[in-house]
């Protein structure tokens, strides 16, 4: 019963999203959207207190596949890669908070979530599936679009890269 909540709820999230954002497009290049969201915390993060850091947003659902085979490899990657110039977010697209914190306790989550309950951060980011990551280096443009989930090689390949044109300039 729980799974067949979620899938609907999923559905239902999708289907707005696919009927609302088919004119918006987010290109690598752009400067990402601002956007203001509450942690499962309750604190309010914007987007651009993190300028000056690469960041990497992951869109997803608890209902995604692979879900629970991500999100350990994602904690490992966070780990290893973290530090002042790096930081990984990820938005909960669609559900509550209650189930978003159920499923990162499930998971043994230490990466931030996001809150997007109303999916209204993945309409400003047209987002049509998930997972999704945007890898957004440090001058807040969009470096990258990964549909999917980003493995812990690529994260490293993204972030080192982004480090090393940072250091070009």
């Amino acid at each position: 019963m729980r799974t067949a909540f979620r899938l609907l709820t999923a559905f239902t999230a999708l289907s707005l999203l696919f009927t609302q954002c088919r004119d918006a497009r987010i290109m690598k290049g752009n400067q990402a959207p601002e956007f203001i969201a509450k942690s499962i915390d309750g604190n309010e993060v914007r987007l651009s207190s993190y300028r000056g850091k690469i960041v990497v947003v992951l869109f997803w659902a608890s209902c995604c596949t692979d879900f629970t085979v991500a999100f350990p490899r994602l904690q490992n990657a966070y780990q290893e890669l973290m530090s002042d110039d790096f930081v990984l977010v990820t938005v909960n697209v669609g559900e509550t908070k209650s189930i978003a914190k159920i499923a990162a306790n499930l998971q043994g989550m230490k990466i931030p979530i996001l809150l997007d309950e109303q999916s209204e951060i993945a309409r400003l980011y047209a987002i049509t599936s998930i997972p999704v990551a945007f890898i957004i280096s440090k001058d807040g443009k969009v470096a990258d679009i990964l549909l999917g989930w980003p493995s812990e090689k690529y994260l490293r390949n993204s972030i080192n890269r982004l480090r090393s044109e940072g250091k070009d300039g």
